[in-house]
C-alpha cells in the first residue's frame, strides 16, 4: 500500500488489553498492553503496523507513542490492582519510559518486556537499562522465551522475574511429551530462581488442563480471553480442579522424541550448545560452540563429552569428568545445574574461561532421563 503521508498510521491507534490469568482460580494478575491501529486499515496488527513504520523511518518515533499509549491507557482503564505489561523494542532501550507519577510512585506495578526474538545478551545498552529499571523498582520479563532449552543464557544475563513461554511450547502440550518435559524442566529451573512462569497462547482448554497438571501459575491466550478495549476485572471461569488433567500423547515415543526436538532447537541458536545422550555420546555440537571453539559438528558429533577434546577443567585446573562434571550431577539429580565457571581447550591449544548451564532431559513417557544439554558462553560476557 503506498501511503502519501505515512505519519497518517499513528492516527487512532490504541491499546487492546490481553490479561494474564492465574491457572488455579481465574482471577487476573495483570494485562499486556498491545498496539492495535485502526480497525479495518492494513495496519490494523502489529506486524503490518511496525513494518510500514519501519519502511519510512518511523519505528522510533512509534517505539516512543506506544510506551505512551500504553501509560496513559494503564491509568485511565486497569485496575490499579493490576500489574501493566508493557513491550520494550530492544533496540532502544535508553529511551526514557515516560513514566506517569503513578509509575514513579508504585515501579514494581510496572512489569517491562523484552523479547528474546531480538539479540539480548550481545546488547550491552539492553543490560545496563535492565539492570537501572530493576534498581527503579520494575518488574523485569523476558518475552518469546520460545524453548528455554535455548535461553539459558539470557536467564543468566538478564535474572528475570518473569518468563513468558511462547506459543510454540504451548501449542498441542496436552499430547506432546517433548513439550512437556521442556516445560518441566523450564518450570523446575526457575522455580529454584524465584522466576514466575506466564504461559502464552492457550487457545484449547486441553492445552490449559496440561499447564495446570505441570503447575504453571499463570497464562494467557484466546482461550482465557482475547485482547479488548477494555480491560478485565472479574475473574475468568474456568474448568473445575476436578476436570482430568492427565498428560496424554498422540503416539508411542521412545528417547529420541526429545533428542531430536533439541537437537533441532540448537542448530538455530545465537547460544554455544550442545547435546548428549544419557551415556554422555555428543549427538548435536551446534555452530556457535563451532566459532567458540574451533571444533566443528564434524570433530565433536558421536564423541564421549568426556573424551579430551575439550578437556574441561574447574578454576583450580581440575579435570572435570565424572562424579565433579556438571552434566553427571545434573542427570544424577534430574535438575538444572549452573551457573559454574569451568574452562576448557580450545581446537588451537588456547584455554578459554566459560559459565556453564546445564539442563537435563527428562521424558515424561520413560519417566527417565535421556540425555542433557550444556550452554556456555565466554565470562566476560557473563560479568554485571
Amino acid at each position: 500500500m503506498v501511503m502519501n503521508n505515512a505519519k497518517s498510521i499513528f492516527d487512532g491507534l490504541w491499546i487492546a488489553w490481553q490479561p494474564m490469568v492465574s491457572l488455579k482460580d481465574g482471577s487476573i494478575y495483570g494485562h499486556e498492553a498491545l498496539i492495535r491501529g485502526v480497525v479495518g486499515s492494513a495496519w490494523e496488527m502489529p506486524a503490518a503496523l511496525f513494518t510500514l513504520a519501519r519502511d519510512h523511518g518511523l519505528s522510533e518515533e512509534l517505539e516512543k507513542t506506544c510506551r505512551q499509549l500504553a501509560l496513559q491507557g494503564a491509568i485511565e482503564l486497569v485496575s490499579p490492582n493490576q500489574r501493566i505489561f508493557m513491550n520494550i523494542n530492544n533496540l532502544w532501550p535508553d529511551m526514557p519510559l515516560g513514566l506517569p507519577s503513578a509509575f514513579v510512585n508504585n515501579p514494581h506495578r510496572l512489569a517491562i518486556e523484552i523479547s528474546e526474538g531480538q539479540p539480548i545478551i550481545e546488547n550491552d545498552a539492553l543490560l545496563i537499562a535492565v539492570r537501572q529499571w530493576r534498581d527503579q523498582g520494575h518488574a523485569i520479563v523476558i518475552d518469546d522465551y520460545g524453548s528455554g532449552y535455548a535461553s539459558a543464557a539470557t536467564v543468566l544475563a538478564v535474572s528475570p522475574d518473569i518468563i513468558k513461554l511462547d506459543r510454540q511450547l504451548v501449542a498441542n502440550l496436552d499430547r506432546d511429551p517433548a513439550r512437556q518435559s521442556i516445560i518441566s524442566a523450564i518450570r523446575d529451573y526457575t522455580l529454584d530462581l524465584g522466576i514466575g512462569i506466564v504461559a502464552e497462547g492457550i487457545e484449547t482448554q486441553a492445552e490449559l488442563l496440561a499447564l495446570r497438571a505441570l503447575h504453571i501459575e499463570w497464562g494467557q491466550g484466546f482461550w482465557l480471553a482475547r485482547p479488548s478495549r477494555n480491560p478485565l476485572i472479574e475473574p475468568i471461569i474456568l474448568p473445575p480442579t476436578s476436570a482430568p488433567t492427565e498428560l496424554t500423547h498422540d503416539a508411542p515415543t521412545d528417547e529420541m522424541t526429545l533428542l531430536d526436538f533439541y537437537r533441532q532447537a540448537i542448530e538455530a541458536s545465537p547460544i554455544p550448545s550442545y547435546l548428549v545422550d544419557r551415556r554422555r555420546t555428543v549427538l548435536a555440537w551446534n555452530s556457535a560452540a563451532a566459532e567458540l571453539t574451533g571444533y566443528d559438528s564434524s570433530c565433536m558429533i558421536g564423541q564421549k563429552c568426556f573424551d579430551g577434546t575439550l578437556l574441561h577443567q574447574d578454576q583450580e585446573g581440575h579435570i572435570l569428568c565424572f562424579g565433579a562434571c556438571p552434566l553427571v550431577w545434573s542427570m544424577a539429580k534430574r535438575q538444572v545445574e549452573g551457573p559454574h565457571q569451568i574452562s576448557f581447550r580450545k581446537a588451537d591449544g588456547a584455554r578459554l574461561d566459560v559459565v556453564t548451564t546445564v539442563f537435563p532431559l527428562w521424558d515424561t513417557t520413560r519417566q527417565r532421563i535421556v540425555g542433557a544439554l550444556e550452554q556456555f558462553i565466554p565470562s566476560v560476557l557473563a560479568e554485571p
